[in-house]
């Protein structure tokens, strides 16, 4: 991870930097120099508790004082810089949220207390379309992973879907992330952080299209059988409730335990209602800023000022019948599709008609 990075982060203003590195190196011998910008899994985790450390510190004086501020090592809640009077405040509040979606803290507690237990570790498909898995990767995970010799799992058929989505979906910001993770998952692979297990078995038919949810279904239920503990990273709500319904069944005892987390925008590990419902309220609000920012377009005029009477119909999405019989019903008997319309019977027809395709009942005309 880039110096530059936790800078931009924690929003640390360029004069205060220097100060920053030099405690860094004072303090915890990290030596961040022009040559020297790439910060290791391990000294990031370092860096950032100490920020977290300073910020807090920061917090108890200001509550004293009553004075705000910024100084180093306090971290910008929404990840952007202070100077944002032209962000929507209900944008501002949505992005305040982030606080509670999950912490550094509690993730890193959480997956500790996992190595200790013994948990397997299972990343899906949609946590790497659809979250910043790499920041929990990068700041948390994988320091985490090495420390302990362990790797967590990311099936071959979730990298095998990833491929397929580079060259099939039709979303153009889905392809490139998809080759994004891929690449991703290569170099931890190669790094020996990631394992991709059941390469030959998790799809029958090749030329199909990869369906991960069903074995990973399949493979954690066979994990929690066998007395095994798995936390399974995912952001899919519908794969979560068949999960939880796996340790409900009377008839077979299950033994192993299942933890469920999603990723946060900010790396950390969440549930995964609380995102979904984040997600869901920040698009709401973005849908109202861009309906207040842009006014409504006005109707084009008409251009013709005579048509004969079948084209106008056909102009609509109707059948002819479809078209007379909507005119009947509001007194007008028409019958010759040759027939030119226009004037205001052309302005009246054409109401009638977008009400009558649009399934309205509009008032008879007289």
């Amino acid at each position: 991870m880039k110096f530059s990075d936790i800078i931009a982060e924690y929003s640390i203003k360029p004069h205060e930097q220097k100060e920053l590195k030099d405690l860094l190196y004072f303090r915890l011998n990290i030596n961040i120099s022009k040559n020297k910008t790439e910060v290791s899994a391990s000294d990031v985790v370092r860096i950032r508790k100490y920020l977290d450390n300073q910020y807090n510190k920061d917090v108890k004086k200001q509550g004293k004082s009553g004075k705000t501020g910024h100084s180093v090592g306090k971290p910008c809640n929404t990840g952007k810089k202070h100077n944002n009077n032209d962000v929507p405040h209900d944008l501002k509040n949505i992005n305040h949220k982030l606080i509670n979606l999950g912490s550094y803290q509690n993730t890193n507690k959480l997956l500790n207390e996992c190595i200790k237990e013994k948990y397997m570790v299972i990343i899906d498909t949609c946590t790497f379309l659809e979250t910043p898995v790499e920041k929990l990767m990068d700041n948390i995970l994988d320091d985490i992973f090495l420390r302990a010799n362990r790797k967590y799992v990311i099936p071959y058929i979730v990298k095998a879907e990833l491929e397929y989505h580079t060259t099939h979906n039709k979303d153009e910001r889905k392809q490139k992330r998809s080759k994004f993770c891929v690449n991703m998952i290569n170099k931890k692979e190669e790094a020996g952080l990631a394992d991709l297990p059941f390469k030959e078995s998790d799809w029958e038919d090749r030329r199909k299209k990869p369906f991960a949810d069903k074995a990973i279904y399949q493979r954690i239920q066979d994990t929690l059988y066998h007395d095994k503990n798995v936390l399974v990273i995912t952001r899919d709500s519908k794969l979560k409730r068949a999960l939880i319904n796996l340790t409900h069944i009377e008839a077979i005892r299950v033994t192993g335990k299942i933890i469920i987390k999603a990723v946060s925008p900010n790396g950390h590990l969440c549930e995964v209602e609380e995102l979904i419902k984040w997600d869901k309220e920040r698009e709401a609000v973005k849908k109202n800023t861009v309906a207040e920012k842009v006014p409504e377009q006005a109707e084009k005029p008409e251009v013709a000022t005579s048509i004969e009477l079948g084209r106008l119909i056909k102009s609509y999405g109707l059948t002819y019948n479809q078209g007379i019989e909507i005119l009947s019903r509001n007194g007008y008997e028409v019958f010759d599709p040759e027939l030119i319309i226009f004037g205001e019977k052309l302005k009246k027809f054409r109401e009638i008609l977008s009400a009558g395709r649009n399934k309205k009942k509009p008032e008879k005309i007289r």
